[in-house]
């Protein structure tokens, strides 16, 4: 006895693995998605660990001297151009003084103390905008040498990539 229809439900070499191509891409599709969201996961995490630790390290290059006076900038100014290229990081470092109510840029020590080797303000004296999406600021106690006395202040260091 023969059978006319024996090749009825066979649909050839590659109809017969369709429905296995499906799980087989999903599963893939899932794995590479895995590995690319653990890997920005690692980059970000490394990214702010880098950022923490060049902010610390600016912050101990620029506060060397604990009490500041008008001519120490200048001397310092070549220790964090160095910091800051060792890491790769662009950095904002500013002396603060507390007037009170809230926290004053200083201006003047003596002479004019505005940051020469890291100043990202315009003409006006207008802060410019940080170009990262992502920076840390860190605030460490300093003191100013003003005439015979020293006050308290606050150097804040800023850190963006």
């Amino acid at each position: 006895m023969s059978f006319p229809n024996a090749t009825r439900g066979y649909l050839g070499p590659l109809g017969d693995d369709f429905p296995a191509i499906f799980p087989i891409s999903m599963g893939l599709l899932l794995f590479f998605s895995a590995i690319t969201m653990t890997y920005n996961y690692y980059n970000m995490k490394h990214d702010t660990a880098m950022l923490m630790e060049a902010n610390t390290a600016l912050g101990k290059a620029a506060r060397a001297q604990l009490v500041f006076d008008s001519a120490y900038w200048e001397r310092v100014c070549d220790t964090i151009d160095k910091t800051k290229a060792n890491y790769g990081v662009r950095a904002k470092i500013e002396l603060l003084r507390f007037d009170g109510r809230e926290f004053e840029k200083v201006r003047r020590i003596g002479s004019p103390i505005d940051n020469p080797c890291v100043d990202y303000e315009d003409d006006k004296g207008v802060p410019l905008p940080y170009p990262g999406t992502f920076s840390i600021s860190l605030t460490y106690p300093v003191l100013i040498k003003s005439g015979d006395a020293q006050e308290i202040a606050t150097l804040r260091v800023t850190t963006w990539k």
